[in-house]
Protein backbone atom coordinates (compact mmCIF):
# COMPACT_ATOMS: atom_id res chain seq x y z
CA UNK A 1 0.00 0.00 0.00
CA UNK A 2 1.43 3.81 -1.06
CA UNK A 3 1.69 5.94 1.79
CA UNK A 4 -0.98 8.42 2.00
CA UNK A 5 1.47 11.80 0.46
CA UNK A 6 3.59 10.34 -2.15
CA UNK A 7 5.67 13.28 -1.41
CA UNK A 8 6.99 10.85 1.14
CA UNK A 9 8.01 8.29 -0.23
CA UNK A 10 11.55 6.45 -2.03
CA UNK A 11 10.55 5.59 -5.30
CA UNK A 12 9.84 2.12 -3.99
CA UNK A 13 7.19 3.66 -2.15
CA UNK A 14 9.01 3.33 1.51
CA UNK A 15 8.20 6.27 3.60
CA UNK A 16 10.95 8.53 3.65
CA UNK A 17 11.89 7.73 6.91
CA UNK A 18 12.64 4.23 6.53
CA UNK A 19 14.36 4.68 2.80
CA UNK A 20 16.52 7.61 4.29
CA UNK A 21 17.52 6.14 7.67
CA UNK A 22 17.34 2.20 6.49
CA UNK A 23 17.24 1.48 3.82
CA UNK A 24 19.93 3.94 2.35
CA UNK A 25 22.87 2.85 4.52
CA UNK A 26 21.73 -0.41 4.57
CA UNK A 27 22.51 -0.73 0.75
CA UNK A 28 26.06 1.58 1.28
CA UNK A 29 26.97 -1.04 3.50
CA UNK A 30 25.89 -3.92 1.23
CA UNK A 31 28.76 -2.58 -1.44
CA UNK A 32 31.37 -1.23 1.02
CA UNK A 33 30.75 -5.13 2.75
CA UNK A 34 33.20 -6.75 0.02
CA UNK A 35 36.31 -3.71 0.56
CA UNK A 36 35.69 -4.09 4.16
CA UNK A 37 36.09 -7.52 4.11
CA UNK A 38 39.22 -7.69 2.09
CA UNK A 39 40.85 -4.35 3.79
CA UNK A 40 40.10 -6.54 7.56
CA UNK A 41 41.75 -9.53 5.86
CA UNK A 42 45.01 -7.84 4.90
CA UNK A 43 48.11 -8.86 7.19
CA UNK A 44 49.08 -4.84 8.10
CA UNK A 45 45.33 -4.17 9.42
CA UNK A 46 45.21 -4.63 13.50
CA UNK A 47 42.84 -6.74 14.72
CA UNK A 48 39.16 -5.33 15.14
CA UNK A 49 40.15 -1.92 13.49
CA UNK A 50 37.43 -2.21 10.51
CA UNK A 51 34.37 -0.98 12.19
CA UNK A 52 30.60 -0.49 11.01
CA UNK A 53 28.93 2.69 12.95
CA UNK A 54 24.99 2.42 12.85
CA UNK A 55 24.12 5.93 13.46
CA UNK A 56 20.70 5.10 15.92
CA UNK A 57 19.09 6.96 18.28
CA UNK A 58 17.62 6.88 21.92
CA UNK A 59 14.15 7.50 20.09
CA UNK A 60 13.91 3.91 19.02
CA UNK A 61 12.23 3.65 22.00
CA UNK A 62 9.10 5.11 19.97
CA UNK A 63 9.47 2.06 18.02
CA UNK A 64 5.91 0.13 17.56
CA UNK A 65 5.99 -2.80 20.32
CA UNK A 66 6.91 -5.63 20.50
CA UNK A 67 10.34 -5.97 18.98
CA UNK A 68 10.45 -2.69 17.51
CA UNK A 69 9.05 -3.12 13.84
CA UNK A 70 6.00 -3.36 12.50
CA UNK A 71 6.87 -5.81 9.72
CA UNK A 72 3.38 -5.89 8.36
CA UNK A 73 2.82 -2.71 8.21
CA UNK A 74 6.65 -1.36 7.28
CA UNK A 75 5.35 1.86 6.71
CA UNK A 76 2.92 2.14 9.53
CA UNK A 77 -0.33 3.35 7.85
CA UNK A 78 -2.61 1.79 9.92
CA UNK A 79 -1.18 2.73 12.87
CA UNK A 80 -3.63 3.97 15.36
CA UNK A 81 -1.26 6.82 16.14
CA UNK A 82 -2.18 10.58 14.44
CA UNK A 83 0.04 13.31 13.33
CA UNK A 84 2.90 13.49 15.14
CA UNK A 85 2.61 10.48 17.08
CA UNK A 86 2.81 8.83 13.92
CA UNK A 87 5.76 10.55 12.70
CA UNK A 88 7.59 9.76 16.25
CA UNK A 89 6.69 6.33 15.89
CA UNK A 90 8.06 6.16 12.23
CA UNK A 91 10.85 7.51 13.47
CA UNK A 92 11.35 5.16 16.41
CA UNK A 93 11.15 2.28 14.07
CA UNK A 94 14.00 3.04 11.79
CA UNK A 95 16.01 3.54 14.50
CA UNK A 96 15.18 0.28 15.82
CA UNK A 97 16.03 -0.86 12.76
CA UNK A 98 18.78 0.45 12.47
CA UNK A 99 19.61 -1.29 15.70
CA UNK A 100 18.93 -4.16 14.47
CA UNK A 101 21.00 -3.79 11.44
CA UNK A 102 24.28 -3.49 13.87
CA UNK A 103 23.32 -6.60 15.53
CA UNK A 104 22.93 -8.28 12.18
CA UNK A 105 25.57 -7.30 10.68
CA UNK A 106 27.93 -8.28 13.37
CA UNK A 107 26.31 -12.13 14.15
CA UNK A 108 27.05 -11.88 10.45
CA UNK A 109 30.97 -10.73 10.33
CA UNK A 110 32.34 -10.21 13.73
CA UNK A 111 31.47 -13.77 14.49
CA UNK A 112 33.32 -15.35 11.89
CA UNK A 113 36.81 -13.85 12.53
CA UNK A 114 36.41 -11.32 10.10
CA UNK A 115 37.98 -8.49 11.91
CA UNK A 116 35.30 -6.37 11.43
CA UNK A 117 33.18 -4.74 14.43
CA UNK A 118 29.73 -3.55 13.86
CA UNK A 119 28.07 -1.04 16.64
CA UNK A 120 25.25 1.37 16.67
CA UNK A 121 25.24 4.56 18.76
CA UNK A 122 23.27 7.63 19.85
CA UNK A 123 25.06 10.75 18.57
CA UNK A 124 24.02 12.17 21.38
CA UNK A 125 24.88 10.42 23.83
CA UNK A 126 28.28 11.03 22.42
CA UNK A 127 30.74 13.27 24.97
Amino acid sequence: MIPEDPNETTAQNYHLQLGINVLAPFLLQHFLTPLLLSTASLPTTPPNTVRVIWVSSSGHRASPPPDGVSWTDINLLHTTKKGLSREVERYGQSKAMDVILAHEFARRFHTTGSGIVSLSLHPGALK
